[in-house]
């Protein structure tokens, strides 16, 4: 989920590290499944440079209904 809502803010995933302090090369990581769980504060920064929850970035949200 992070690759789509980083494109959907059209940013490079050098650029959401710049934004949220985590290297690139972790965030490839993530991105291709290499790493299967990051760390919790890896994934808030994430979510908070893309401003959305951790839910919303890792698909988790209940939607209502």
């Amino acid at each position: 989920m992070i690759t789509e809502w980083r494109i959907k803010r059209q940013l490079s995933q050098n650029k959401l590290a710049k934004l949220s302090g985590v290297p690139q090369s972790v965030i490839c990581d993530i991105e291709s499944g290499k790493t299967k769980a990051p760390r919790i504060d890896t994934v808030q920064a994430i979510a908070n440079a893309l401003g959305c929850t951790i839910e919303q970035l890792l698909g988790t949200e209940e939607k209502a209904g």
